[in-house]
Protein backbone atom coordinates (compact mmCIF):
# COMPACT_ATOMS: atom_id res chain seq x y z
CA UNK A 1 0.00 0.00 0.00
CA UNK A 2 1.37 3.42 -0.95
CA UNK A 3 -0.04 6.83 0.04
CA UNK A 4 1.22 10.11 -1.39
CA UNK A 5 -1.39 12.87 -1.17
CA UNK A 6 -2.08 16.23 0.47
CA UNK A 7 -4.40 14.91 3.20
CA UNK A 8 -5.98 11.54 3.93
CA UNK A 9 -8.98 10.86 6.17
CA UNK A 10 -9.93 7.26 6.99
CA UNK A 11 -13.15 6.35 8.82
CA UNK A 12 -13.52 3.74 11.55
CA UNK A 13 -13.66 0.04 10.72
CA UNK A 14 -12.13 0.53 7.28
CA UNK A 15 -9.96 -2.18 5.67
CA UNK A 16 -7.49 -1.41 2.89
CA UNK A 17 -5.84 -4.54 1.52
CA UNK A 18 -2.38 -4.83 -0.06
CA UNK A 19 -1.04 -3.39 -3.31
CA UNK A 20 -3.21 -0.26 -3.47
CA UNK A 21 -1.72 3.11 -4.43
CA UNK A 22 -3.08 6.59 -3.70
CA UNK A 23 -0.96 9.15 -5.56
CA UNK A 24 -1.37 12.87 -6.19
CA UNK A 25 -1.50 16.32 -4.62
CA UNK A 26 -5.13 16.38 -3.50
CA UNK A 27 -7.21 15.02 -0.63
CA UNK A 28 -8.50 11.48 -0.17
CA UNK A 29 -11.44 10.85 2.17
CA UNK A 30 -12.63 7.34 2.98
CA UNK A 31 -15.82 6.79 4.98
CA UNK A 32 -16.42 4.27 7.74
CA UNK A 33 -17.08 0.53 7.33
CA UNK A 34 -15.35 0.52 3.94
CA UNK A 35 -13.26 -2.13 2.22
CA UNK A 36 -10.78 -1.72 -0.65
CA UNK A 37 -9.48 -5.05 -1.99
CA UNK A 38 -6.09 -5.52 -3.75
CA UNK A 39 -4.04 -3.62 -6.34
CA UNK A 40 -6.24 -0.61 -7.17
CA UNK A 41 -4.79 2.74 -8.26
CA UNK A 42 -6.28 6.09 -7.20
CA UNK A 43 -5.07 9.16 -9.10
CA UNK A 44 -5.44 12.20 -6.83
CA UNK A 45 -5.01 15.16 -9.16
CA UNK A 46 -8.38 16.22 -7.67
CA UNK A 47 -10.07 15.16 -4.44
CA UNK A 48 -11.66 11.72 -4.09
CA UNK A 49 -14.37 11.06 -1.47
CA UNK A 50 -15.67 7.52 -0.96
CA UNK A 51 -18.80 7.19 1.20
CA UNK A 52 -19.57 4.97 4.17
CA UNK A 53 -20.17 1.22 3.77
CA UNK A 54 -18.63 1.06 0.28
CA UNK A 55 -16.66 -1.85 -1.15
CA UNK A 56 -14.18 -1.64 -4.00
CA UNK A 57 -13.82 -5.34 -4.85
CA UNK A 58 -11.89 -7.08 -7.57
CA UNK A 59 -8.29 -6.51 -8.51
CA UNK A 60 -6.50 -3.78 -10.43
CA UNK A 61 -9.13 -1.06 -11.00
CA UNK A 62 -7.96 2.48 -11.78
CA UNK A 63 -9.69 5.65 -10.54
CA UNK A 64 -8.64 8.79 -12.43
CA UNK A 65 -9.49 12.41 -11.54
CA UNK A 66 -8.17 13.90 -14.77
CA UNK A 67 -8.14 13.00 -18.43
CA UNK A 68 -9.39 13.87 -21.91
CA UNK A 69 -12.84 15.02 -20.68
CA UNK A 70 -11.38 17.34 -18.02
CA UNK A 71 -9.94 20.45 -19.66
CA UNK A 72 -9.02 22.13 -16.36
Amino acid sequence: MFFSCEKITIGNNTNIHSGNSFIGNSNFRIGKDLRIINNHHFDLCKDINIGDRTWIPGNGSQFWTHGSLDAN
